[in-house]
C-alpha cells in the first residue's frame, strides 16, 4: 500500500525480501541485542529444512532442466562462488565496522 505511493519504479518493484534483508542489516549492526538474539539461533537446522524444500521443489523439473544442457552448471559455480566471495567481503567489512 506505501509502496503504490513511492514515485520511483525501481523501489516499488523492490521485493519485500530485500527490504527485510536491508532493514534488519542496519539494525543488526547498530543493535548489540539483536546480535545476541541472533547468535541464540542454530542456522545449520534452518538451513537443512530450507535445502529440502528447494529439493522438493526441483524434483518435479527434472526434466526442464535436462534440456538447458551442462551450461547452467557454470553458470551455477560462477553464482555460488560470487555469492560466498560476497558474503565474505560483507561479513568482514561489517565485523570491521563494528570492531570485531
Amino acid at each position: 500500500m506505501l509502496m503504490k505511493r513511492v514515485p520511483w519504479k525501481i523501489v516499488r518493484g523492490f521485493p519485500i525480501l530485500g527490504w527485510v534483508s536491508i532493514v534488519s542489516l542496519v539494525f543488526c549492526l547498530l543493535s548489540p541485542y539483536c546480535v545476541r538474539v541472533i547468535n541464540a539461533v542454530d542456522f545449520l537446522s534452518l538451513t537443512t529444512s530450507v535445502l529440502a524444500f528447494a529439493g522438493i521443489s526441483v524434483t518435479h523439473r527434472l526434466k526442464d532442466l535436462s534440456k538447458i544442457s551442462w551450461k547452467i552448471l557454470i553458470v551455477a559455480l560462477f553464482v555460488f562462488f560470487g555469492m560466498y566471495f560476497m558474503d565474505t567481503l560483507i561479513s568482514q567489512i561489517a565485523l570491521n565496522l563494528s570492531g570485531k
